[in-house]
């Protein structure tokens, strides 16, 4: 979900050719409970300048996002799943994992 929404994000603020300081604007404007109080929290200890969308996006596309996101793909099975869905989930989970899917030098 929040992967979704930076992307979505990303691509409004791209589209507006919105400034950096324009973007942090209007993402903060979106922003909801836990999003909104940590930004509240950082922007009071941290220099306003140095919060800018680039570290907006570190903490929420941060380490452990990215480990469960490579766990999520290695826990990923067939089961129920349509095999439609499971290759959409296998495509977007992979960006995570690319250390372990051999490349066609690598076959």
């Amino acid at each position: 979900m929040v992967e979704s929404w930076l992307k979505s994000t990303t691509q409004i603020l791209q589209q507006l050719e919105c400034t950096p300081r324009d973007s942090i604007i209007c993402t903060v404007s979106q922003l909801q409970w836990e999003a909104y109080t940590w930004w509240k929290i950082v922007t009071t200890q941290v220099l306003a300048e140095v919060a800018d969308w680039e570290f907006f996006q570190k903490k929420y596309v941060g380490e452990l996002y990215l480990e469960d996101r490579k766990q999520e793909f290695l826990m990923l099975k067939l089961k129920d799943m349509l095999i439609v869905d499971y290759e959409w989930e296998y495509w977007r989970l992979s960006k995570y994992t690319k250390e372990l899917i051999p490349t066609e030098e690598e076959n």
